[in-house]
């Protein structure tokens, strides 16, 4: 169906089951000690998908997004975090490198010269090239310097944007450097700060909750700020899943000091935030433990009526 269906949607379909199949076989073989490997069939599908790539540009950006990893949680049980990103950037790791030469070519013919200007078809063109740029990054450490050169190169913000994303999942200097770079140019601009607070708060990576605590302190930083404490707490808690989800309890422990400052000040954004603990009986141990902890704590703190109500009915939760 993938490579020889007319209807988009059928294809786009039938490219997601694919991967969702591969990529829960990922997470039993990680589980289990292994490591993921990449059936011929998903292989050959994505040939066909890069080489008809250019006939339309939006529809393959879309077929190139693997299934999300909090879309993944919904099918592992219990849940595992950890597993299940080892799982999908293997995957994604293993298919980049199988098609590197086609993605290479992608991401050059994909480029649209001359001044911004926003058309439809140019549009289709850049996020394809960003989620290009973003695969190529896991194919090999050397695809950083690209993304360095389109921040650097670029005139629009979309092409910043798919060159911090891309680089967001690399550690090393040159993630730093884009960081910085972004900071030292947007920061008289809210909005688009919120991006960046709301890029660090998403590195899929355990140490991202001591980066969170950090930028909690940063002078940008105000928990009175809603969209501020959505990128950067709300950003953490709903939208980092391998960070959120540390080993050690840390990642529930930061977001529960956070509930308990954010409640005072604002209640159903502090509500909001403890709504990132409502699934915890899914979760495998000792996460299922680490996260009750935090939800008894919070119950015993003097909480506004929103936020109680979504502590209690978490710990009553049926698993």
């Amino acid at each position: 169906l993938l490579a020889h269906d007319t209807d988009g949607f059928n294809r786009w379909d039938a490219g997601q089951r694919l991967a969702l199949r591969a990529l829960l076989e990922g997470v039993r073989a990680v589980q289990q000690g292994g490591r993921p490997q990449v059936a011929d069939a998903l292989v050959q599908a994505l040939g066909h998908v890069l080489a008809e790539a250019a006939a339309d540009p939006a529809w393959t950006a879309e077929a190139l997004q693997l299934p999300s990893e909090l879309y993944l949680s919904e099918w592992v049980h219990p849940v595992d975090p950890a597993a299940i990103h080892t799982a999908r950037e293997a995957v994604l790791g293993a298919l980049a490198r199988a098609h590197r030469e086609a993605l290479v070519g992608l991401y050059e013919s994909m480029a649209t010269p001359g001044p911004y200007r926003y058309e439809p078809s140019l549009a289709g063109r850049r996020r394809l090239r960003a989620v290009v740029l973003a695969w190529l990054v896991r194919a090999e450490p050397e695809y950083v310097a690209r993304a360095e050169a389109l921040y650097h190169g670029t005139d629009n913000m979309t092409d910043r944007m798919a060159a911090l994303g891309a680089v967001q999942a690399v550690p090393g200097a040159a993630r730093e450097r884009l960081f910085a770079a972004f900071e030292a140019r947007f920061r008289d601009q809210p909005l688009v700060l919120d991006k960046w607070f709301g890029l660090h708060a998403t590195i899929p990576e355990p140490g991202t909750a001591e980066r969170v605590r950090r930028l909690m302190d940063h002078p940008a930083f105000d928990l009175r700020n809603p969209n501020r404490v959505r990128a950067l707490l709300g950003g953490y808690a709903h939208h980092n899943p391998v960070g959120f989800h540390r080993e050690d309890g840390a990642g529930y422990r930061l977001v529960a000091d956070a509930i308990l400052q954010l409640d005072a000040l604002n209640p159903q954004m502090a509500a909001r935030l403890a709504r990132a603990f409502l699934r915890w009986r899914e979760y495998r141990e000792p996460l299922r433990g680490h996260m009750r902890d935090s939800l008894e704590r919070l119950a015993g703190a003097q909480l506004s009526k929103d936020t109680y109500e979504i502590v209690s009915r978490s710990l009553q939760a049926q698993g």
